[in-house]
């Protein structure tokens, strides 16, 4: 979810997200363009699959752009994969 700041209304933004597997190697990305129209927006992306190959932890990445600039922090989230023995 994304706060519009003053003079966000209106605007397109662009979000970014990135998923990294545990030896560091970029699993997927995407991006999706969106229109700031209420204080708050929140978007859904879907992601093909999940690497599971490797242990470790799995790192989300997500910013929010504006032309082809950075204008977020960039955000993360870890998803820890371990593999079990039955």
């Amino acid at each position: 979810m994304w706060k519009a700041e003053d003079g966000d209304l209106g605007k397109t933004f662009t979000q970014k997200t990135a998923i990294t597997t545990p030896d560091g190697k970029e699993f997927g990305n995407a991006s999706e363009d969106f229109t700031m129209k209420l204080v708050s927006h929140s978007l859904i992306t879907d992601v093909f699959g999940f690497p599971v190959g490797v242990e470790g932890d799995v790192v989300m990445t997500a910013w929010v752009e504006i032309g082809s600039k950075r204008i977020t922090e960039i955000r993360k989230s870890e998803i820890n994969v371990a593999h079990h023995k039955p």
